[in-house]
């Protein structure tokens, strides 16, 4: 009989319990549930961008292939505005700013330019979009702006570029004992099979007697 009552109340204390818990475990398990299913469909929401985004650059390529610039730049505006954490976003980017100033568009190509570095999340790409812009800055006369926009960047296997553009920014500010020195640098950082080391030494031996300490110094 004591067993009995043991296992009744056993059994009693489970509802008791279920009664005044069935709510919370219903509900966890609810939870549960919702947080494996939003997982998976976050999951399957985000390849469908991916593959939206690759789709849209790749129509966008073939426009401007075909030679339809214009429908190009539309694929492009949709990319950066329905995508604009997708890595095709920050290309379409860089290739609308070709196709404007292409155009004779310098502003909007700058503002493309402007978009796809805000953007990048690879720092190769920042690197290649910062350099453009810098170039760009530069034809346009903004040299003290472009300075400032390349200034103190760790520019890693970009650093002979951004030497090139930098002595190039100096050269036209009338600066030439610090464009020879950016020239010399560039040199220094450039791989030797770099094919723009040749206009490099180019431009550093058109301002005379540094080109051939520059090349000493490599040696």
């Amino acid at each position: 009989m004591e067993l009995l009552t043991t296992e009744e109340q056993q059994v009693e204390a489970i509802k008791k319990w279920w009664k005044d818990n069935w709510a919370s475990v219903v509900g966890g398990v609810v939870i549960g549930i919702a947080i494996v299913y939003g997982g998976r469909m976050w999951m399957e929401t985000q390849q469908g961008k991916v593959r939206a985004a690759s789709t849209t650059y790749e129509a966008m390529i073939a426009a401007v292939t075909a030679g339809q610039k214009d429908m190009g730049l539309e694929f492009g505006s949709t990319l950066m505005n329905q995508y604009p954490a997708s890595p095709y976003a920050v290309y379409a980017a860089l290739a609308s700013a070709s196709i404007k100033l292409e155009q004779k568009d310098a502003a909007a190509g700058r503002a493309h330019l402007q978009w796809a570095l805000d953007h990048a999340s690879d720092d190769g790409m920042r690197h290649i979009t910062r350099i453009r812009l810098a170039r760009l800055m530069l034809g346009e006369g903004q040299n003290d702006e472009a300075l400032r926009l390349i200034d103190a960047v760790n520019g890693d296997a970009y650093q002979g570029s951004y030497d090139e553009i930098r002595g190039d920014l100096f050269l036209a500010k009338q600066q030439p004992e610090r464009a020879r020195e950016a020239y010399a640098s560039a040199l220094q950082h450039l791989d030797p099979a770099a094919s723009e080391r040749e206009l490099v030494q180019m431009k550093l031996d058109n301002l005379g007697a540094g080109g051939d300490s520059a090349m000493q110094a490599e040696k």
